[in-house]
């Protein structure tokens, strides 16, 4: 990759919680009198969508503590398993009063999935289950039971490397499911209030060096995972500007 040829491209650099990892996003383009300005945006809607819901799933998976990597179904005796929006509603009221009456602070991060037959089930991290609560069913799946008596069948397995199971659910994001999250005016993922977001440390022009090479490239952005020695990668300047 050429210097001069990003010389003027907006890069934004982020710190992951305490991962040790800094992600650099750089915006491709040209600058024009109104700034910065991205070339078929009309065309790449759903891409665009995809591709920063991705982000923000990536990114509040790393930046939080998670303890168990989960798979949540909707049991047809139990609950609605077609209606997305209500089961989200009824979850996080039943979710509050849970914490309120076992002192416990549960968090969330979770994706839908659709079956064929238009049933949902999400995938996702929890943390703050008080291990007291949970068993061993008898298919040998870690369970929690007040979740499986209000819903239906949970998995839970431990997260052991916290990066490779952030980057893993991300997966769950696609192009079919956000084109059937927006006919139903539901999310494409759930989350927690109050989890910890990345920390964004520069937002400015940036010059690189010749041995930069990014990680993900596209015709309106390209990024890079860095360390803590990013610093080393490139100058970022103009704060704001």
């Amino acid at each position: 990759m050429e210097q001069a040829a990003f010389r003027h491209t907006r890069a934004i650099l982020k710190r992951y919680g305490d991962s040790g990892r800094y992600k650099l996003v750089c915006l491709a383009g040209h600058q024009g009198k109104k700034g910065f300005v991205r070339k078929n945006l009309n065309d790449c809607k759903l891409e665009n969508s995809l591709s920063r819901t991705k982000s923000c799933v990536l990114e509040i998976a790393l930046c939080n503590m998670w303890d168990w990597f989960v798979t949540l179904t909707l049991a047809p005796d139990k609950f609605d398993r077609y209606d997305l929006p209500a089961w989200r509603k009824s979850f996080t009221q039943w979710l509050r009063n849970y914490n309120r009456l076992h002192n416990t602070h549960i968090a969330y991060l979770l994706i839908p999935e659709q079956h064929k037959d238009g049933a949902w089930h999400m995938h996702g991290l929890l943390s703050g289950v008080p291990d007291a609560a949970l068993i061993v069913n008898e298919h040998g799946y870690m369970d929690w039971p007040a979740y499986s008596r209000k819903y239906g069948f949970i998995s839970m397995g431990k997260v052991r490397d916290l990066e490779r199971v952030s980057k893993y659910i991300t997966k769950y994001v696609t192009k079919d499911m956000a084109a059937r999250a927006e006919d139903l005016h539901a999310h494409l993922y759930y989350a927690s209030k109050g989890l910890k977001r990345a920390e964004v440390l520069h937002d400015g022009f940036a010059v690189f060096s010749d041995a930069f090479t990014p990680d993900f490239r596209n015709d309106y952005m390209f990024s890079a995972w860095l360390g803590a020695d990013w610093n080393t990668v490139c100058e970022v300047f103009d704060r704001n500007s």
